[in-house]
């Protein structure tokens, strides 16, 4: 009997001390993984800092967008939409009054001096994504990604309804 018991507080002592072990390093493991997720956001604002702070005129004299800035403002909106493994570019809630006043815009320098060079592509796209289309989303976001020279972010595919609302959660409320 006396070797049961100790044989019991052996094996139970033994299950405490892993236990606590694992224990351990369950939660230095979380922690790590919170600290790595806040470097990589805290990298990502000053990145951002730093692309806002180099942008050159977002507008011209006339008051209009440049069309580097126009191309930003559609490729951040299609950030809503599409999967990618980074999202370095910045965040732009996609709204039908946001896309209207691209339109607007797109309108008001149609046939002047003044049309983008790439204004059929985003006459198309504001059109699709103003009838609630964005099916062309990740065309349209790598599009842009391209000209920009992208090589990281690329998108591969689109969102669904929960994880765009995940993502409208995250970034916007």
């Amino acid at each position: 009997m006396n070797k049961y018991k100790w044989f019991i507080g052996v094996f139970g002592s033994l299950a405490i001390v892993l236990g606590g072990i694992f224990l351990f390093l369950l939660v230095t493991d979380i922690k790590d993984q919170q600290q790595e997720a806040e470097n990589r956001e805290k990298a990502q604002k000053e990145f951002e800092e730093q692309v806002d702070s180099i942008e050159v005129e977002a507008v011209d004299a006339d008051n209009l967008p440049t069309e580097s800035f126009f191309q930003d403002m559609i490729h951040k909106m299609s950030h809503q939409k599409v999967e990618s493994n980074e999202k370095w570019a910045g965040h732009l809630r996609i709204t039908p009054d946001r896309i209207a006043e691209m339109q607007a815009v797109l309108l008001k320098i149609e046939g002047t001096s003044k049309e983008y060079e790439n204004y059929d592509f985003y006459e198309k796209t504001l059109t699709s994504w103003g009838r609630g289309d964005f099916e062309n989303a990740v065309e349209v976001h790598n599009t842009i990604w391209q000209w920009k020279g992208g090589n990281v972010g690329r998108a591969t595919g689109l969102l669904n309804a929960e994880e765009e609302q995940e993502y409208i959660k995250r970034y916007f409320d």
